[in-house]
């Protein structure tokens, strides 16, 4: 990453030489055909080295907006667990109160029920659950898109720094 953002930061200083070899290229081209040839490598590394350079914002925004989507993610995550442990720490609760006396208990059996569980001011319904399950799922799937995106705006800067720099 630190390599991209070096190279990030030498393009206007590379496009400004690549622009002086193309004219210097352009005035030998008259005499000859090496000269020719050599435009036009020079020209291509220009054109390169000015797309890395209108390149470089895009994937810089890609960047953070998969920052951002990460961050999103992670926190419905963690939602999502909140709830799953809050329902599961209130289902003792939610049996209990489906007690009735004189009736089984579904976990034990004991038709006496001398201190059914409670529900907590966190507990949390299946529902719930559901709907944090989906809202999470929603996130990585957003999040894996901009990862492709990122790393294709990725992959088509360095292809064009790596033109620019004649190593094609």
């Amino acid at each position: 990453m630190a390599e991209l953002a070096e190279a990030r930061r030498a393009l206007p200083e590379r496009i400004g030489g690549l622009e002086e070899d193309c004219a210097r290229a352009r005035a030998a081209a008259v005499g000859g055909g090496a000269a020719r040839g050599r435009l036009e490598t020079v020209t291509r590394r220009l054109a390169a080295a000015q797309q890395a350079a209108g390149l470089t914002p895009v994937a810089a925004a890609a960047q953070a907006e998969l920052l951002e989507a990460v961050d999103h993610h992670q926190a419905l995550v963690d939602d999502h667990q909140a709830l799953l442990d809050a329902r599961f720490s209130g289902m003792a609760a939610e049996l209990a109160g489906e007690l009735a006396d004189g009736e089984p208990c579904p976990v034990c059996g004991s038709p006496e029920h001398p201190a059914p569980a409670s529900a907590g001011a966190d507990a949390a319904s299946s529902e719930q659950v559901e709907a944090a399950r989906l809202a999470r799922d929603e996130a990585a799937a957003e999040r894996e898109r901009l990862e492709r995106e990122y790393a294709e705006a990725r992959r088509e800067l360095e292809r064009q720094l790596a033109v620019a720099d004649g190593q094609d």
